[in-house]
């Protein structure tokens, strides 16, 4: 792998990465400022819930849903945005901007840049997913919602991974 293409690669997308972070931080504060001044009475509707209907929903408890539409539908819609773009543009952005052949006249192979950039998309995915997992614990503990952090960093894990599959799908068919 190549340290110096991963360095420039990193450097050029990092403000990319902490800008998605940063959305994904305001989104979490904003989620748990609505749902704390209206938490007991979603728990009094929730506790009046058919066994049937919470087998579907899953179990409502403090910030359940914030929790449940932060990692369900905007944790996932903008990591794995964010590893698509990243990963398409790796290369194909390389070749676009006609660096490509200015890259490979290096003494690298093409297996250590395919390697520096699989790692740039990790590095990115990384930067992106903790600032998110960093948003929800300190918007969760400051409105007084108390979370399991085990489930939310097993969470922000497994949202990494997912990214990552994608990302790497669209580094794959960028190269």
């Amino acid at each position: 792998m190549s340290v110096d293409l991963w360095r420039k690669d990193t450097a050029d997308r990092f403000g990319l990465a902490v800008a998605v972070g940063a959305i994904l931080i305001v989104f979490s504060a904003v989620a748990f400022a609505i749902y704390s001044p209206v938490a007991s009475s979603l728990d009094a509707i929730a506790s009046t819930f058919p066994q049937e209907i919470l087998s579907i929903v899953g179990e409502v408890g403090p910030g359940g849903y914030v929790v449940s539409e932060l990692f369900n539908v905007l944790g996932p819609l903008f990591l794995v945005a964010f590893a698509l773009i990243i990963g398409s543009t790796l290369v194909a952005g390389e070749e676009e901007d006609g660096t490509m052949s200015l890259l490979l006249a290096h003494p690298v192979t093409r297996w250590q840049v395919i390697a520096a950039k699989s790692v740039t998309l990790l590095s990115m995915m990384l930067i992106a997913t903790a600032l998110f997992w960093i948003g929800v614990t300190l918007s969760a503990a400051f409105q007084d919602v108390d979370l399991d952090q085990g489930g939310i960093a097993a969470t922000c894990l497994h949202l990494l991974a997912l990214s990552l599959c994608f990302g790497l799908i669209a580094l794959a068919a960028g190269a």
